[in-house]
């Protein structure tokens, strides 16, 4: 009837709004917090000494970033993550705090861990996506870490690429779910994972 198409209406109207608003808290949360890690990470000295962001709100920060990167079911939610993610950690490597600049390391670390671990699929990455947000969350770490001597690999790029290769190698081209024969999400993440990175490792090699 025209009142239950009408009612449709709106019920769609509703949710179309709802998503947008959504959409558009998620893209302004992340510019503030990438805009705040900019400006503050620099002042962090330690728990006492900061200006505009103290380390406890530095960690609430970087928390939400990873729950939008590994947890996400979208993958704008996480690619909006991205940008300011790579911000956040930019700044971190740069810092002169020795326990700021080895957050990215404890990062990456657990990173690699879960790749090795298959833990894709267990409470800690997204269920719908198994891993979407993965590449972005280890690229946005790696992408400026330092290289320690010129000419040298850097180290965790040169871990993660190693321990790509091996899964990558070794995992099928398919997995079975629920008796359904489903190509393997994980692997093709991977491979886009790993190229990002050999892209990224080579233009920082010749810089």
């Amino acid at each position: 009837s025209g009142k239950d198409d009408d009612e449709n209406s709106n019920g769609q109207i509703t949710s179309q709004m709802l998503l947008v608003c959504c959409w558009r808290t998620i893209k302004e949360i992340s510019l503030l917090f990438s805009r705040l890690g900019q400006i503050g990470i620099k002042y962090i000295e330690n728990e006492s000494q900061y200006r505009f962001i103290s380390l406890k709100q530095l960690h609430i920060i970087c928390n939400y970033y990873m729950e939008q990167l590994l947890k996400s079911r979208h993958c704008g939610a996480y690619e909006l993550a991205y940008t300011g993610f790579l911000i956040i950690c930019q700044q971190l490597w740069s810092s002169n705090c020795d326990q700021l600049c080895n957050l990215p390391i404890k990062w990456i670390e657990n990173g690699i861990k879960m790749v090795e671990e298959n833990s894709l699929d267990k409470n800690k990455l997204c269920l719908t996506r198994r891993s979407g947000g993965l590449p972005f969350y280890l690229q946005s770490i790696l992408t400026d870490e330092p290289i320690k001597q010129r000419g040298q690999q850097r180290t965790y790029v040169a871990k993660l690429m190693d321990t790509l290769l091996n899964i990558i190698l070794n995992d099928p081209d398919t997995i079975q779910i629920d008796g359904q024969i489903l190509e393997n999400s994980r692997k093709i993440n991977y491979l886009s994972t790993l190229e990002n990175i050999t892209d990224i490792d080579n233009s920082r090699q010749t810089d």
